[in-house]
């Protein structure tokens, strides 16, 4: 981009470098820092040709504008010590990121001045003015570095006003406004109410489930047949599920890493075994119609819960 700067014989020209590549050089011929000015460009479509405004006050015509400071021009000027330059070239559906981020408009501007400029305190700004899409707005930078971007939002910060999201970085290199759904969230009141009718439900299953097995242990030990057995086995599962769940906030109030992999890890565990007992007891109850109650399979409770659990 310097080499293409040096051979500008205007003020500025516009940029293009195939299909949805577009964007625009400005060169300011001014020889002492403190002639410099800011320099503002806008566009209203991803569509539109990009364009330098001269009055600040009419960006408000645009849906798109990015302002560069003077500070910037300054500090590319003592570094590179010649005639500071901005380039400013937007990309129309650049490829998916490593996290297959969802892009605003599809749209990433990058900004070169020819110097490895940060730490500004005139910030850059990017605006995006009515936008429609739904969802948490953050603006990001990618150092250009890599197959696919990697976007970080360090040097940038996001101002939603509305339909309007401005981004305020103090570097140059890409940047995008990357969008992130809708949270659907409840009042702290309704969470309460729906954790106690949970913890109540569980807690009331767990209530029937004991007495199920306190009536085999106790009643019906002696006279279990196959089917019984594996009515059993169901019930333990589905009651530890129960266990798990009423336990799991407990633990993730203790703020240990380790032990809330592990509830995860036996939660999901009990909750596959549930599962697995039930397409048992499917299984043997369409064995039973079939078969007429009249089957007979070597170490058959054994094999399936070798299987189940």
């Amino acid at each position: 981009m310097t080499q293409l700067a040096s051979q500008l014989n205007g003020s500025s020209a516009e940029l293009s470098a195939g299909k949805g590549v577009t964007g625009i050089l400005v060169m300011q011929k001014e020889t002492e820092a403190e002639d410099l000015e800011e320099v503002s460009f806008a566009y209203t479509s991803a569509d539109s040709t990009m364009s330098m405004i001269g009055n600040r006050k009419a960006l408000l015509q645009f849906s798109r504008s990015v302002v560069v400071s003077k500070e910037a021009f300054q500090k590319a000027k003592e570094i590179s010590n010649s005639e500071p330059f901005a380039a400013v070239v937007r990309f129309n559906n650049l490829a998916k990121d490593e996290k297959n981020s969802s892009v605003l408009g599809n749209e990433v501007l990058a900004i070169e001045m020819g110097a490895r400029i940060f730490n500004l305190t005139n910030n850059i700004s990017i605006r995006f003015r009515n936008v429609k899409e739904e969802g948490f707005a953050s603006c990001q930078s990618w150092n250009g570095k890599g197959s696919l971007p990697t976007w970080t939002d360090d040097g940038c910060t996001t101002i939603v006003d509305g339909g309007n999201i401005t981004c305020q970085c103090s570097h140059l290199t890409f940047f995008a406004v990357l969008m992130s759904p809708p949270n659907v969230t409840i009042s702290a009141s309704d969470l309460s109410s729906l954790t106690t009718i949970t913890y109540a439900g569980c807690g009331l299953s767990m209530f029937f489930l004991s007495i199920i097995f306190f009536m085999h242990f106790l009643l019906r030990r002696a006279k279990a047949n196959v089917s019984t057995m594996i009515l059993i086995h169901l019930t333990a599962a589905m009651f530890l599920l129960n266990l798990t769940f009423l336990t799991n906030s407990w633990v993730a109030n203790l703020n240990n890493s380790v032990g809330c992999k592990i509830m995860a890890a036996v939660m999901h565990y009990f909750m596959l075994s549930t599962f697995t007992w039930f397409a048992v007891e499917a299984f043997h109850l369409c064995l039973q119609l079939y078969k007429a109650g009249k089957f007979t399979i070597r170490h058959y409770l054994l094999k399936v819960s070798i299987c189940s659990w």
